[in-house]
């Protein structure tokens, strides 16, 4: 499987995937839990076709915690 990287998640920004972007971020560095979490956050998004605003709450705060991740990986790769 490969790495997500920040080309990617710049390209799914552009075209509104914030929610994909999120749980592949937790993927790619979050707890077991956090994916979990994540995971059924894009769950119920997909199914209901919109997300709530508690769960845009906690997505931008999962996201924000590992972003800067994926922001020094791409740096380290350069």
């Amino acid at each position: 499987m490969s790495r997500f990287t920040l080309k990617q998640y710049e390209k799914n920004e552009n075209i509104n995937y914030h929610t994909e972007n999120s749980l592949e971020l937790i993927k790619q560095y979050g707890t077991k839990e956090e994916i979990k979490e994540m995971q059924e956050i894009y769950d119920n998004h997909m199914k209901q076709s919109h997300i709530t605003y508690k769960d845009i709450m906690r997505r931008y705060e999962l996201s924000n915690k590992y972003y800067q991740n994926l922001v020094k990986e791409s740096e380290n790769i350069k």
